[in-house]
């Protein structure tokens, strides 16, 4: 039988081999602790919220669910051309700066009592900048196809997703474990649940990590414990902006969202990489990353519908084209459709 020990042991082993064998090589140290230490302090991070995000999971059959996507058809056609020319081409998580909605993870932030939770109103008052990746997409209230098109071809979702109709959506089913869903509308009682629970990670439960990194804390390289120090308030940090995109205002509420939420920390620990890409010439670059657990290939692949939006120029035509990608990427299980909707464009 193989011996299993949590991530908090194995942080506090791995401080105890660092300082064992390291103690007087500062170098060396400090690669460890880039290599391996900070990995397991973002992990052991990530589970001490885990109690927050559980009631967020999405349960689906056989562990995956059926979700909808609204997107650019630029966007399909890019990851149908990345997947012929490259082999491979994932879903892009959005960097939350470039939002539409200017107040996108600040509700939950105006219904928590702050001035009773000092260490999060610390936290709020030191973060000036955002740092998690989102993927959006809507949940049907059934999981049957036939109940799925109202909601893959849906004229308030066109307006508010699909580029004015102009769009597309993509329907297809994406492992469970990995979404969580967006609760909209907070009574007082749950927020401050809420706040007491993060105020417990920022006190007690960040007590235990220091406990646990104390081997090589404890030695006299201050850089060691500057880049520890900073590395563990990041990944808190973060880590509490994660929850914060998980509450809206429960005037969305016709909107069924899940999330698919990574963090800076989340990535790096990952061994994954942050691109950026020029938007068309916009003036802002446009950062995003590319999940590797969601690649074209499930998201294209079989059993996926495409639905191009009512609004799309030259239906017909771009239909066609699609489909000719699809058979030159060799993704053939994927189906592709002319929306329903009757619906004039405003622009």
């Amino acid at each position: 039988m193989v011996n299993s020990i949590s991530p908090l042991e194995e942080l506090r082993c791995e401080s105890e081999r660092l300082q064992r064998y390291f103690a007087n090589d500062q170098q060396a140290l400090l690669e460890g602790i880039t290599d391996k230490v900070i990995p397991l302090v973002n992990s052991v991070v990530s589970d001490e919220f885990m109690p927050l995000k559980e009631q967020h999971i999405v349960c689906g059959d056989g562990g995956s669910a059926l979700v909808i996507h609204y997107t650019s058809v630029n966007t399909v056609i890019k990851m149908f051309r990345n997947y012929i020319e490259k082999g491979r081409s994932y879903l892009r998580l959005y960097d939350t700066f470039h939002f539409n909605d200017p107040d996108e993870g600040k509700y939950l932030m105006s219904k928590l009592d702050l001035i009773n939770h000092p260490k999060l109103k610390d936290l709020m008052d030191k973060k000036n900048s955002r740092c998690a990746y989102v993927a959006s997409f809507i949940i049907p209230e059934n999981s049957e196809q036939t109940n799925a098109a109202d909601v893959r071809d849906n004229l308030v979702f066109w307006r508010t997703y699909g580029r004015e109709g102009a769009g597309c959506s993509i329907m297809t089913s994406v492992p469970a474990a990995r979404l969580l869903k967006v609760r909209y509308g907070l009574v007082e009682e749950d927020a401050l649940l809420i706040a007491d629970k993060i105020e417990e990670v920022l006190t007690s439960r960040k007590s235990i990590i220091m406990e646990a990194i104390k081997p090589v804390m404890g030695l006299s390289f201050d850089s060691v414990k500057r880049v520890l120090k900073g590395a563990l308030n990041l990944a808190l940090s973060e880590e509490v902006e994660s929850i914060f995109y998980l509450y809206k205002s429960r005037y969305y509420d016709y909107e069924k969202e899940a999330r698919i939420i990574k963090t800076v920390p989340s990535i790096k620990a990952a061994g994954d990489e942050i691109f950026f890409e020029d938007n068309l010439g916009a003036r802002e670059i446009r950062h995003y990353y590319n999940d590797a657990g969601l690649p074209v290939s499930r998201l294209l692949g079989s059993g996926s519908l495409v639905t191009l939006g009512p609004c799309v120029p030259y239906k017909e035509n771009m239909a066609y084209y699609l489909e000719y990608l699809k058979e030159k990427s060799g993704l053939t299980g994927s189906c592709i459709v002319q929306s329903d909707v009757s619906y004039r464009s405003s622009s």
